[in-house]
């Protein structure tokens, strides 16, 4: 199986993210990037399709207002895994960051065809359908997004 995540990387991996654990569970906040960035890519060098550490380090970057290394690591990731929706939700968002919302509107296309289509990719199609300035279909995706969480401050 070539996919197969090798033990080696596998290993950096599960230390990047018992690192990122211990910090969440001790209220820090990541006091380990360089390691746990270290690890993952360690991780990948020894897997070059190893999804969950592209995931996880595009995770890192963005969490750490590092956009372009995020969106490059992410990239990577929805390679492997074209229909995983978070990471296209996460990959959109750093393109709108990133100023290309023509660009996040194409990586949105798959979570918003899919049976469940999470609120954060809905709130993100619409501001990239205001950003290149389809008002109608940003008023009206802005409304279906407000429909299903009214109560959310970001869309008022």
């Amino acid at each position: 199986m070539p996919d197969e995540v090798p033990i080696k990387a596998k290993k950096y991996y599960d230390e990047a993210v018992t690192i990122l654990q211990e910090d969440i569970a001790n209220r820090r906040i990541l006091r380990a990037t360089d390691q746990v960035l270290g690890n993952l890519k360690k991780a990948v060098e020894e897997h070059q399709r190893f999804f969950e550490a592209w995931r996880l380090m595009g995770e890192v970057y963005l969490g750490t207002e590092q956009t372009l290394l995020g969106y490059l690591a992410l990239r990577r990731a929805i390679k492997i895994k074209p229909d995983d929706l978070a990471v296209g939700t996460l990959i959109a968002e750093a393109s709108l960051i990133l100023e290309r919302p023509a660009l996040a509107l194409k990586y949105l296309e798959t979570a918003l065809e899919s049976d469940e289509v999470p609120l954060a990719a809905k709130k993100l199609h619409a501001l990239a359908l205001a950003k290149v300035e389809k008002w109608e279909d940003a008023l009206r995706a802005f409304g279906e997004a407000l429909a299903e969480d009214p109560s959310d401050g970001d869309m008022r």
